[in-house]
């Protein structure tokens, strides 16, 4: 019995367990322009809040609804921590180009720290009736002095 409660609490910290990814960053974009990023995190009743450039992502695993913008409409997104290195997103949705619908949209994102430096990779696809366009993208974004 003991066996079975540390085997419980021993996967609930690490279902709970969630990367420091404090800090401002730099972003060079594949273009050569510069995007700052930030990011800052809380945890209230388990539950590690990121804050992504000053929008709230739980990192529950539950799907929220997201704001409509330029190029995505009628998206969700959820975000979870598998362990202490890593936070993982998802984000679905209709991609707009130009104004115009070009195809539903799937991402997978992840962050984690590569030294003092965070790291985004995306990898995905929007899919419409003229194919599937893969989407694929690292970006290392370095720590603000």
């Amino acid at each position: 019995m003991k066996l079975i409660a540390a085997l419980a609490l021993m996967f609930s910290v690490q279902a709970f367990a969630c990367p420091t990814l404090d800090g401002a960053f730099t972003c060079k974009l594949p273009d050569g322009t510069q995007q700052p990023l930030s990011f800052t995190q809380q945890t209230n009743n388990g539950v590690t809040t990121y804050l992504y450039n000053g929008s709230a992502m739980p990192a529950d695993n539950k799907v929220y609804p997201v704001q409509d913008d330029a190029n995505v409409k009628s998206a969700t997104f959820r975000a979870w921590c598998d362990d202490d290195v890593t936070l993982k997103g998802e984000l679905k949705g209709k991609f707009y180009n130009q104004g115009a619908l070009f195809g539903d949209v799937t991402l997978s994102m992840t962050w984690a720290m590569a030294g003092n430096d965070i790291q985004q990779v995306t990898n995905g696809n929007v899919v419409n009736t003229g194919g599937t366009y893969p989407i694929a993208n690292t970006l290392t974004c370095t720590r603000n002095p």
